[in-house]
């Protein structure tokens, strides 16, 4: 019998880089962030010093706490928040589920009133 054949065409396919999809105030020093795919947990993303909120003014807050809820969601205490200016949530690093660590210093994601 005549053996089969195939020719297989395989396609670079360029990894999915974590990203907030929503940064959502829960109280006036609570926030939760929820990411587009799976992250680790273990550092950078359980680090108080890798997330910080800069406002409109450029001034800086880190976190006090982190809850890691499940793999794509995280809660993050605060001192109290100015919740009337605009606050923006950015993280220095987020390594994913599968161990790959990406940068995040230019993604800068508005903070938006809880559901």
């Amino acid at each position: 019998s005549k053996a089969l054949e195939y020719t297989f065409i395989a396609n670079s396919v360029a990894k999915l880089k974590p990203e907030i999809i929503k940064a959502v105030y829960l109280s006036k020093d609570t926030v939760k962030v929820t990411f587009n795919k799976d992250i680790s947990m273990d550092a950078p993303n359980i680090l108080v010093q890798n997330y910080y909120i800069q406002n409109s003014n450029g001034d800086k807050k880190i976190p006090l706490g982190i809850s890691y809820i499940d793999i794509n969601t995280i809660v993050f205490k605060f001192d109290k928040l100015d919740v009337i200016t605009q606050n923006y949530f950015i993280y220095k690093e987020i390594k994913d589920i599968t161990g790959e660590t990406y940068s995040g210093a230019q993604t800068v994601v508005p903070i938006v009133a809880g559901e």
